[in-house]
């Protein structure tokens, strides 16, 4: 089993960054990029809103 340890790059403020990130990456082209980034910081999110139903806001 994978711990994921929890840090402040992982608050909703900086999900956001990286999603708005991810989407200027696709405009520039960078689709590769934008997808891998996009798919990351999906996974991400949702593991933080798993372990909210659980435990709470971190």
């Amino acid at each position: 089993m994978a711990i994921h340890s929890y840090s402040q790059v992982d608050t909703p403020q900086t999900l956001d960054d990286q999603i708005d990130k991810g989407i200027a990456l696709m405009f520039q082209k960078e689709h590769s990029q934008s997808i891998e980034l996009l798919i990351t910081t999906e996974a991400i999110a949702k593991k933080i809103n798993g372990m909210n139903k659980f435990f709470g806001p971190h």
